[in-house]
């Protein structure tokens, strides 16, 4: 899909969580990095890159990552 769409951060976003499903933090990083910078106020790609960083125990990373997941989505 994304051969088809490379500009569509919903699809990085899924492909982002298959990674992480796999253990694969760096390829998810990655592409929840890509969605972050197609689509800024994506609470999911947000996210995604906020798990990855707690999964990697990068806790330097974990709260400026989440404040920005409740920056895209205070409620």
């Amino acid at each position: 899909f994304l051969r088809r769409a490379p500009n569509n951060a919903t699809a990085f976003v899924a492909r982002g969580e298959a990674h992480f499903s796999s253990d694969d933090y760096d390829a998810a990083l990655k592409d929840y990095t890509e969605a972050v910078r197609l689509a800024p106020d994506l609470t999911e790609a947000r996210l995604g890159v906020a798990k990855v960083h707690l999964f990697r125990r990068e806790y330097r990373e974990v709260v400026p990552a989440s404040n920005e997941v409740i920056r895209c989505d205070p409620n």
